[in-house]
């Protein structure tokens, strides 16, 4: 299983960090496009531990991991950490016969007797319990996915017990919309369990915009609770949804075609209590153009969140930092551009990967 470089591994397509409980690093690799007995595209998933770099293998055909391997499941094809949890994206996934709705698998990062992170639960769209439960074909559920540390003891705040976790549903159908998209916020509790907190989409009251065809809302996704010690609420803990299929000009007469845009939300309460709304020219210093995609490439920390203009008009692409706090409308507080700061010039997809 994986131990040879094969065309279309897709070897290192997502990636995370993270330390276990008991102070141990990994890195979690994703190999979304691994071939195996079961098919094309099962994919799998790689943790390097320790000092000395400790290997473990694994796909949905290892002990204890939800479900079996599957032609296109494409395990691995995203993946987040945070405390000692980790989350693997599996968009392929079938559910009910229902080719593509997707899922995704929450990992301890602990090594467990089968000699892999130890596998606590999974889900997808049938299992939450909120908003839309049906999983339909190409939902692409765990496309992305994002997590944040939160609710460690005031005694050891960088121990933290539990996580916050964003997944994205591009391919989400909302009503007769086809592609709309959709977010779904879940937590890992402190013992390994699953709590579900809020099912959003564009057509969730108070969010901005309205779910469209092929906005892709959820396309990516970050979050973050801002204090490490209290338990999520909606002041603290928010959601960084991208929206690149975002169409922008219908009520002036002038439609721009997938421009894009990003939603931050917050993720306890009412999602759209608080909604902030950027796209370019209005909070992100661009021009709006036809397949700029904005919030197609994003990144999220603690303090802020990073926007990615690759596919911008060449004197806008950038990679600009925002505060979580961020008004509607607001600016950035930092940018980096090609031929600015020490970057070289050259590069045309400026911004497409940011970590």
């Amino acid at each position: 299983m994986g131990e040879h470089a094969e065309a279309g591994d897709l070897f290192g397509y997502s990636l995370a960090t993270t330390v276990s409980a008991t102070d141990v690093g990994y890195l979690v690799i994703g190999s979304p496009g691994e071939d195996a007995a079961a098919g094309p595209d099962i994919g799998m998933v790689v943790a390097l531990y320790g000092a000395d770099l400790k290997v473990s293998r694994f796909t949905q055909d290892s002990p204890g991991i939800w479900e079996t391997a599957e032609p296109n499941d494409r395990f691995g094809y995203s993946i987040a950490a945070a405390g000692p949890w980790f989350t693997v994206g599996i968009p392929g996934e079938s559910i009910d016969q229902q080719k593509g709705a997707g899922a995704i698998s929450v990992f301890r990062a602990s090594i467990n007797v089968d000699g892999i992170p130890d596998p606590k639960w999974s889900g997808g769209q049938v299992r939450n319990g909120l908003g839309d439960s049906s999983a339909e074909a190409g939902d692409g559920y765990g496309t992305s996915v994002a997590m944040g540390p939160c609710c460690a003891p005031a005694s050891a705040p960088n121990k933290p017990a539990s996580a916050v976790i964003a997944v994205g549903v591009p391919g989400e159908d909302v009503g007769s919309i086809t592609d709309a998209g959709g977010v779904q916020v879940a937590q890992v509790t402190a013992t390994g369990g699953a709590a579900w907190h809020a099912w959003i989409t564009q057509d969730t009251p108070g969010v901005e915009g309205d779910a469209e065809l092929g906005d892709r809302f959820g396309q990516n996704v970050g979050i973050v609770q801002r204090h490490a010690t209290l338990p999520p609420s909606d002041t603290l803990g928010r959601v960084l949804a991208g929206v690149p299929g975002e169409d922008a000009g219908r009520d002036v007469g002038a439609p721009v075609t997938d421009v894009g845009g990003v939603a931050v939300l917050p993720f306890v309460g009412p999602p759209g209590t608080g909604d902030v709304w950027l796209e370019p020219g209005d909070g992100v210093p661009a021009t709006p153009a036809d397949h700029v995609l904005t919030g197609l490439n994003l990144f999220a920390t603690r303090n802020a969140f990073y926007l990615g203009l690759p596919y911008a008009r060449s004197t806008d692409r950038a990679v600009h930092s925002y505060p979580w706090d961020v008004a509607p409308g607001g600016v950035p507080t930092e940018s980096w551009r090609p031929g600015a700061g020490g970057i070289p010039p050259a590069g045309t997809a400026f911004g497409a990967t940011i970590q």
